[in-house]
């Protein structure tokens, strides 16, 4: 495992540190969420290097319980995933107890680490109150996991966020923005992508930003909902309805809740068909 030693030998060569330190609000939020049962909060920086177009992992060694750690950078489908993210939130449960893990990715993160903090500790909130997320299956099928949960968890962690003073939309559609612009400048798809996690990827965040903003609060909110599904029409009029739907749930009831994500993990399946099959 040639990355392992790397990442076991990098921290110490580069004395980079894991700590993340948090804000009186975020700590106040920490302490209501573990006493609620949700296990310990562990945030955490994972720092990403590319040499000669591999990625390397580097965990520092002051990281909180860093072998269990160890254990999910050593799934390759795990590391695809995380490459992708900005964090992480990982819930775990073993012989070293309850862990809810927030891990950031320092190489892609270059914001208000104050408001991306707040979202992970808003999946950490929901799991605390018995809004849980998907299991995490070992594999291909955690992208799917991820995505679904993410669709309908991040419509209730934005009302939290707001309710908690944390104004996340001024760097959320300054983000957005970039990608606007990198999607004028490419040459539009004429046929959808052949990957299915791709496409997951892509439905997710179709429906935040139809779900999650409006277009007096991004201007630009209309032409990056037509540019980034171009040449997918199944993937634009799946995250329309999908938007249309889950906005008739009570989100914050239980059995609404699990149906919305049983909703949304069947509607997914159709991202798996043939690109140009009939649903």
């Amino acid at each position: 495992m040639r990355w392992t030693l790397f990442f076991l030998a990098a921290s110490i060569l580069l004395a980079q540190s894991a700590k993340v330190d948090l804000s009186p609000r975020l700590l106040e939020w920490r302490k209501e969420i573990e006493m609620r049962g949700g296990g310990r909060l562990l945030p955490v920086r994972v720092f990403v290097e590319t040499r000669q177009g591999v990625p390397t992992y580097i965990l520092p060694d002051d990281a909180p319980e860093r072998p269990v750690l160890v254990r999910y950078f050593g799934d390759a489908n795990f590391r695809a995933q995380f490459v992708r993210t900005h964090a992480v939130s990982l819930n775990y449960a073993g012989p070293e107890g309850k862990l809810f893990f927030i891990i950031l990715n320092m190489d892609r993160f270059k914001g208000d680490e104050d408001i991306l903090l707040s979202h992970e500790f808003g999946h950490a909130w929901l799991h605390a109150l018995g809004l849980r997320a998907p299991a995490l299956p070992p594999g291909g099928a955690a992208c799917q996991a991820i995505h679904v949960g993410d669709i309908v968890q991040h419509i209730l962690i934005r009302e939290e966020q707001s309710r908690r003073g944390f104004d996340f939309r001024p760097q959320w559609t300054r983000e957005l923005e970039e990608a606007v612009v990198r999607l004028r400048g490419q040459t539009p798809e004429t046929q959808p992508p052949p990957e299915p996690c791709l496409r997951l990827e892509r439905l997710a965040l179709l429906v935040d930003v139809e779900s999650g903003l409006t277009d007096g609060q991004w201007p630009n909110r209309p032409e990056f909902l037509a540019r980034l599904p171009a040449g997918d029409p199944r993937l634009a009029d799946l995250a329309h309805r999908l938007t249309r739907i889950l906005s008739g749930f009570e989100l914050t009831e239980p059995i609404e809740y699990y149906t919305a994500l049983g909703t949304v993990l069947s509607a997914s399946h159709l991202l798996f068909q043939p690109p140009n099959g009939t649903p």
